[in-house]
């Protein structure tokens, strides 16, 4: 086992890589403000860390290490953000960060982790949040790519600044989740997707006011009772709506008469009262005739890489 520790260090003009060292327990880098791109990459010994004073890193990864999280950091801006496959990563805290060019990326790090993104205006590319237990996204206005919110704990949810999504908006397996809101979304140039959320049991007309187009299709699945897209005026993709409950499919098909431009699919669960076994797996579909359309659908130089232990020695003695 061992550690790193570049004391006075306090710039990297490329890449600064620390990758696949199996015996390496910490890194300690406290004076180091500014690089371009900043990637710890399967280190799963790696406990310790110290990034005391960054301000300035345009890509930042931090994938299958051991580290509980990054410590203080005033970033502000980044071209892209991933943090995967840390178990011990608890608290993901980007008190200063304001835009993110390209992609955002949270994914299974410790259950009970939270994700404070308290000024975050813009993301540029796709956010996936995954695995996390608190999410504060309050302040995104802009997403560029898709939105994928999959297999989370918390029980509510809303990102009431977006207006539009570049792509589709994903929301499933939050086994927790009974309530959504995007007061402000008005389009989706994708599809919506929300499936498999246990606790979800509906869709009211407060989680998406104002929403009056989605560019591809609309797929609900779940145990819901009722849904709303009151604004909801075009969808250009397939709808396709399944639930476990009683949702009332006749009401659902005459709410999007109007907005379907294509093949629609209701399916409730039919319960008659004294229900019988073989009533209880019985349902009721509603099909329309109209066709379904097409739907819609960095590498840096190195300059610093920790690269396993022999190429370690190497590197100190460069640095002597």
């Amino acid at each position: 086992m061992f550690q790193v520790k570049m004391e006075n260090l306090t710039s990297i003009s490329e890449s600064f890589l620390v990758t696949r060292n199996p015996v390496m327990i910490g890194l300690s880098v406290p004076m180091l403000q500014s690089v371009s791109k900043l990637s710890l990459y399967n280190n799963p010994k790696m406990v310790s860390l110290r990034l005391d004073k960054l301000e300035r890193v345009n890509d930042l990864q931090v994938v299958q290490t051991a580290i509980h999280g990054l410590g203080r950091n005033s970033v502000t801006r980044l071209n892209s953000l991933e943090i995967g496959s840390n178990p011990n990563f608890s608290l993901i805290d980007f008190s200063y960060l304001v835009s993110i060019n390209g992609p955002l990326s949270i994914v299974n790090n410790d259950p009970q982790a939270s994700g404070n993104f308290p000024v975050l205006k813009k993301v540029g590319g796709a956010v996936t949040i995954r695995n996390l237990a608190r999410i504060n996204l309050e302040q995104v206005s802009s997403i560029g790519d898709t939105f994928n919110m999959i297999g989370n704990s918390f029980k509510n949810f809303s990102l009431n600044a977006v207006s539009s999504a570049g792509k589709d908006i994903a929301i499933m397996d939050n086994v927790n989740l009974n309530e959504l809101s995007f007061s402000n979304l008005t389009s989706i140039d994708g599809g919506l997707q929300i499936k498999n959320n246990s606790a979800l049991e509906q869709i009211s007309p407060d989680s998406f006011p104002k929403l009056t187009t989605i560019k591809g299709g609309l797929n609900i699945y779940g145990p819901l009772t009722n849904i709303s897209l009151p604004a909801t005026t075009n969808i250009l993709g397939a709808i396709s709506i399944e639930s476990s409950e009683s949702l009332e499919c006749n009401k659902i098909k005459a709410q999007f008469r109007s907005a379907s431009k294509g093949l629609f699919n209701c399916t409730e669960k039919k319960i008659s009262s004294p229900p019988t076994k073989k009533e209880l797996g019985d349902s009721s579909s509603i099909h329309s005739s109209l066709p379904s359309p097409n739907p819609s659908s960095t590498g840096v130089p190195l300059r610093i890489e920790l690269y396993q232990l022999s190429l370690l020695y190497f590197f100190f003695i460069f640095l002597h």
